[in-house]
């Protein structure tokens, strides 16, 4: 298997949680009904766990997670970028979409 960038923030963190402990992440819903991952998502832990990324890392993400085949981190980085785009204007979806990088949410 190639070394993809987010390996070593996922491997460490997300595969642990699920893989490692034989739970199986919920499905998300969808359509996205919220703008808020913790209404998103069952487990709280998925929650601040991609919240705590940067767009970019998030991005990566689920380029890896699909080159993987790991479904649910896949649909946990989708869920993401749904969250930032939804209800916004296409004007605004384009800025969100074409930015440099930002800072991770604040962790509440």
């Amino acid at each position: 298997i190639p070394c993809v960038p987010w390996q070593s923030q996922t491997s460490g963190q997300y595969q642990p949680e699920y893989m490692g402990k034989g739970k199986v992440p919920q499905e998300i819903a969808k359509p996205i009904r919220s703008v808020k991952m913790e209404k998103i998502v069952e487990d709280e832990w998925d929650a601040k766990f991609i919240n705590g990324l940067s767009k970019k890392s998030v991005f990566q993400i689920i380029l890896g997670a699909n080159y993987m085949d790991i479904k649910s981190l896949l649909h946990l980085g989708c869920a993401k970028i749904a969250t930032l785009i939804k209800g916004k204007s296409p004007e605004e979806i384009k800025k969100i979409l074409s930015e440099e990088d930002d800072v991770p949410e604040e962790k509440q």
